[in-house]
This record gives C-alpha cells, structure tokens and sequence, in this order.
C-alpha cells in the first residue's frame, strides 16, 4: 500500500474513519490471535505452560504488532499518533478475562487430581495394615513421615506443572499443600486411636498370659508340701522373671521410638506388678499359715513319740 500524507485535510478525514473504525479491526484480529492461543492451549498441559501474565504479554505483543502496522501505512503528525493512542482499544481484556477463567479451572482440576492420589495412597495404607501384626510395625510417627514423603512427592509434581512466576506458584502450591495437610491431620488421628486400641489388645493379652501363668502357681502350690518348698522370696523371684519375659515380648512388638516403648512398657509393668503384688500377699499368708501348721504338725508328733517311748 501507497504511503499517505497526513498533511492536507483529505488524508486527514481518512485518517481520522481510519482511526474510528480501528477497534473493530483490531477486535477481529486479537480474536484471530486469541483463536490461535485457545487452539495451542486446548491439553491441560499446554494451557498451563501459559499463566494469564505470560498470555497477557502475548497480547501486549499482538497490540505492539498491529498499532506498528497500522502507523506504517501512514505518515502521522503527533496530533494524529495521540488519537491513534487514544482510540486503540485494549480489547484484549476480555480475551484475558477468558483465559484467566480457564487457567484458574485447569489449576484447579490438577489440585483436585492430586488430592484424590493422596486420598487413595492414604487408603491404601489403612487397607496394608489391616492385620494387628503389620499395623504394630508402623508407628503414628513413622505413619506421618510416610505421609509427609508423598506431601512432598505431590507438591513437587503440581510445580512442575506450572510454568508461572515463583508468586503464583507458591500461592498455588500453599493452597494444594494445605488441603493435603487437612488430610494428613485427619488420617494420622484416626491411625493414632487405631494403634493405640492395637498396643491396648497386646498388653491385655500379656496381662492375661501372666494371670494364668500365676494361677498355675497357685494349683502348683496347693499341697502343703509342695507350698513349703517355694518361699515367699522365691516365688517372687520367679514372678518378676516371668514379667521381665513377658515385658520384652511385648516391646519386641513394637516398632516405634524409645520414648514411646518406654511409656507403653511402662503402663504394662505398673499392670504386671499389681498382679504380683496380690499374689504375693496371698502367698506370703498361706506361707506363713502352712509353716505354722507344719511346725505344730511336727512338734505334735513329737510329744507323741516322747509320750509313747
């Protein structure tokens, strides 16, 4: 196309309808570019490589481009270039509005998938330590460590799916982190009063075992002769020896830090001792009665044997 003076008042008048109808070319050909950008953004993947700041950069190029062009066509005064500035529309915020709306639901969309592989790793969790067995091998400590390791793992994968600034991102990745957190918080209890109800189980069943291990004493001991030969020391001896068996069963069990067994073996044994506190001062009274008895027994016969010879 002819270069056009702007001198005389002619190229003036079609400077000016120029002017006027530019929004509406311009219109059409951001929404052939915005057409273009939907088109190179229609995979989640692709639409996320371009955050609303980069398309708007985009944009700020295409305006650049096509107000360029258009001073081309034409030899301007500053009179005409400050009403070309003022009559170019930015009619590229609608187009921005649009992508910012698609943006945001495409980044939402990717933390929604990312909480459901957390909820379904968490479940699969519970679901591998539904024995007693397996669960005792996992403490709630180690439990929210495991959890915290695939936090990380998630959060680092959603990153590498942005390629926004470092504020967006860490706005991004603040948001997604806090609702995995919501449900590490509610999992980890849950698996607490699902460990401890195990632990509890376990130290009633060695509680139980010493119980009947003490019985078994006490039918042992029933004939005189046989509650003679275990003193009240002994038999004492032989119940803590028995506590301290059943204690390291019961912390072999267990698969969590010192300080936890330390408590947990700690409420057994106050359990265990108050089994041997009552034993023993049943034994020591039937002791002290059968050694009464024997020794009456004992001197009995011997006045008969005195009075006899």
């Amino acid at each position: 196309m002819a270069r056009i003076s702007a001198s005389t008042a002619g190229t003036k008048i079609i400077t000016f309808t120029i002017v006027q109808r530019l929004p509406a070319s311009v219109s059409t050909s951001a929404q052939k570019g915005y057409n273009s950008l939907v088109q190179d953004t229609q995979r989640t993947t692709e639409r996320l490589k371009t955050s609303l700041r980069a398309t708007q950069d985009l944009q700020d190029e295409e305006v650049t481009e096509l107000k360029n062009d258009f001073k081309k066509q034409l030899t301007m005064t500053e009179e005409d270039q400050q009403l070309l500035d003022q009559r170019f529309p930015n009619v590229f915020l609608d187009l921005c509005s649009k992508h910012q709306a698609q943006f945001e639901s495409t980044v939402q969309e990717l933390k929604k998938n990312r909480l459901k592989i957390f909820k379904e790793y968490c479940e699969q969790q519970m679901r591998d330590r539904q024995d007693t067995s397996q669960r005792l091998k996992t403490s709630p400590r180690a439990m929210q460590d495991l959890l915290e390791e695939k936090v990380t793992e998630l959060k680092s994968d959603f990153k590498k799916q942005l390629i926004v600034t470092e504020e967006e991102t860490s706005s991004y990745v603040k948001d997604l982190d806090q609702q995995l957190r919501k449900v590490v918080h509610d999992f980890c209890s849950d698996y607490q009063r699902l460990f401890e109800r195990v632990v509890q189980d376990l130290k009633k069943n060695r509680l139980k075992d010493f119980e009947q291990y003490c019985e078994k004493q006490k039918r042992d001991t029933q004939d005189t002769t046989q509650l003679l030969k275990t003193s009240p020391r002994a038999m004492h001896d032989l119940l803590e020896k028995k506590v301290t068996e059943l204690k390291n069963d019961f912390k072999k069990q267990l698969t969590v830090t010192e300080e936890e067994t330390s408590s947990y073996v700690q409420e057994l044994e106050q359990e265990l001792r108050k089994v041997i506190h009552n034993l023993c001062s049943d034994y020591q009274l039937r002791f002290e009665n059968a050694s009464k008895e024997s020794k009456l027994k004992d001197f009995h016969q011997y006045c008969s044997n005195r009075y006899l010879n």
